[in-house]
C-alpha cells in the first residue's frame, strides 16, 4: 500500500467538515423574525350622547338637543298642561252650511280640523278622526284663570309641528271680551293644543294682550257731561322661535295704572317654551 501524502489528506478532511457544515445548516430552521410591534391604539372617543347624559342633573332637567341651554320640565298647572281636553261632540248635519249646501268655515289639516262660528255668535274649533267622518269634536277654548271666559271671537289658527313628530300642534288666538255697563275687559288669548293620542290636549295657555276700560262721571242723577272713558291695555309679545314658543314680558301700552298690574297677570312667566315627548319644557340658559 503506498502513503498517502500529507498534504492530499489534510485536504480531503478540510472539503469533509465543510461539506457537513453545509448539510447541519441546510437541515437546521431558520429562526423566525422578531415579530413587530403593534402600533398603539388611539384613545376610543365617548359617543356623542355621553355628554349630554353627563349634564342630565335631575330627572327634571335635560340637556336641550339644538343650541346652547338645557330643558327643565314644567309642573302642570293651570295653564301648564298637558290637559285632557273633554270635548262634546257635534252631528255634521247640526253645523252650519253656506248656501251651497258646503259647511261654513275653514278647514285645516287636510279637512280633519275645520274652524266655524256656531250659532252666529262663537268661533269654536271642531276635529274628526279623518275627514270622511261625520263626527265632529269641539276642542274647548278658555282665558288664563283669573279672567271670566265668554264666547271666542276673531280666532285665528297655526299649525306648528312644535315636536317634530306626529300630528302637528294647534296654535288657537282668539278674543274673549267681557262687558258691562261701567266697563269691561277685552282679552287676546292663545291657546296650544296637541293631537297625538286619543283625546286632545291643552299644553299651553297664555294672555296676549289685555285692555280694560271704565267710565267715570257723566251720570243723570247729576246731571254732569258725558261720561270719560279710560283705557288702558297691557300686551306681552308671542311668537315662534324655530320650533320654540317665545314668551315675552308684559308691558303697558298705554294708560298704565288704570284698572291693570301687570305684575300679577296670571299666565306662565317669560322665557322660551319647547314641546318634547309629551310634556313641556322651558329652555334655560346653560350653568
Amino acid at each position: 500500500m503506498r502513503p498517502v501524502p500529507l498534504l492530499f489528506l489534510a485536504a480531503g478532511l478540510l472539503g469533509a467538515c465543510t461539506s457537513a457544515s453545509r448539510e447541519s445548516a441546510a437541515e437546521s430552521p431558520q429562526a423566525p423574525p422578531a415579530a413587530a410591534r403593534p402600533p398603539r391604539r388611539p384613545p376610543v372617543a365617548p359617543p356623542p350622547d355621553s355628554a349630554a347624559r353627563a349634564t342630565a342633573a335631575t330627572s327634571d332637567s335635560v340637556s336641550a338637543p339644538a343650541g346652547p341651554g338645557r330643558l327643565v320640565r314644567l309642573p302642570v298647572g293651570p295653564d301648564i298642561g298637558p290637559h285632557p281636553l273633554e270635548c262634546p261632540g257635534f252631528n255634521q248635519s247640526e253645523l252650519p252650511r253656506a248656501k251651497d249646501g258646503q259647511l261654513r268655515g275653514t278647514f285645516y289639516w287636510g279637512g280633519r280640523l275645520l274652524l266655524t262660528r256656531l250659532d252666529d255668535y262663537e268661533d269654536a274649533l271642531l276635529l274628526r278622526d279623518t275627514p270622511r267622518d261625520t263626527t265632529w269634536l269641539h276642542l274647548p277654548v278658555d282665558v288664563p284663570a283669573g279672567f271670566e271666559c265668554s264666547a271666542p271671537e276673531e280666532a285665528q289658527v297655526q299649525l306648528v309641528n312644535l315636536d317634530r313628530q306626529g300630528p302637528p300642534e294647534v296654535l288657537f288666538y282668539f278674543k274673549n271680551d267681557a262687558h258691562g255697563a261701567g266697563g269691561g275687559t277685552t282679552l287676546r288669548v292663545l291657546n296650544v293644543f296637541s293631537l297625538a293620542g286619543e283625546q286632545p290636549q291643552l299644553l299651553l295657555r297664555t294672555l296676549q294682550w289685555q285692555e280694560v276700560e271704565s267710565w267715570s262721571g257723566g251720570t243723570e242723577k247729576n246731571g254732569n257731561a258725558e261720561p270719560t272713558l279710560h283705557q288702558a291695555r297691557t300686551e306681552r309679545r308671542v311668537r315662534l322661535r324655530g320650533r320654540d314658543i317665545e314668551l315675552g314680558a308684559f308691558a303697558s301700552e298705554y294708560g298704565a295704572g288704570i284698572g291693570v298690574d301687570r305684575k300679577t297677570l296670571p299666565g306662565p312667566l317669560p322665557g322660551r317654551y319647547r314641546y318634547q315627548g309629551g310634556r313641556l319644557y322651558r329652555v334655560e340658559a346653560s350653568r
